[in-house]
């Protein structure tokens, strides 16, 4: 798929009329794409969980369901959210990176050996394609 079609088809779920459809529909190829958060139980789910639907002014939307569980809800037991595939190799990035911060306790690193544990691609372009992750993707998450 080449990167303009790409692009086209991201930005059909950005907004949170289209994941809220997606969530009362169940979509599951949506799985991955984003959580949905219900303020009256401290959960969140992917899209296509089982549970009873919430109402729509209880429910937030996160890209990560790291960006979730930073905001103080809990993973689904039902549907196990932080299992879900993901479908967008710049979230799947994003999400290494906070995993090697986390799990190493670092405070400080440069841009390029993120890149080197993230598997960004080639290593001459990994640095700049770590540094161009979208900005929605990256304030997603507090690190």
């Amino acid at each position: 798929m080449n990167l303009a079609l790409k692009q086209v088809v991201t930005k059909q779920i950005i907004t949170d009329e289209n994941r809220w459809r997606a969530v009362v529909a169940r979509d599951r190829s949506k799985d991955g794409q984003f959580v949905f958060a219900v303020s009256s139980t401290k959960i969140y789910c992917r899209p296509s969980c089982p549970s009873r639907r919430p109402t729509r002014e209880r429910v937030a939307f996160f890209v990560l369901p790291e960006a979730a569980e930073q905001a103080g809800y809990r993973a689904c037991k039902r549907c196990k959210p932080q299992r879900a595939e993901v479908s967008d190799p710049q979230i799947e990035m994003v999400q290494r990176v906070c995993r090697y911060i986390r799990e190493n306790q670092i405070n400080a690193l440069d841009l390029s050996e993120l890149a080197r544990h993230a598997n960004a691609s080639a290593r001459s372009r990994a640095s700049s394609e770590l540094a161009r992750v979208s900005t929605p993707q990256l304030s997603a998450l507090v690190i």
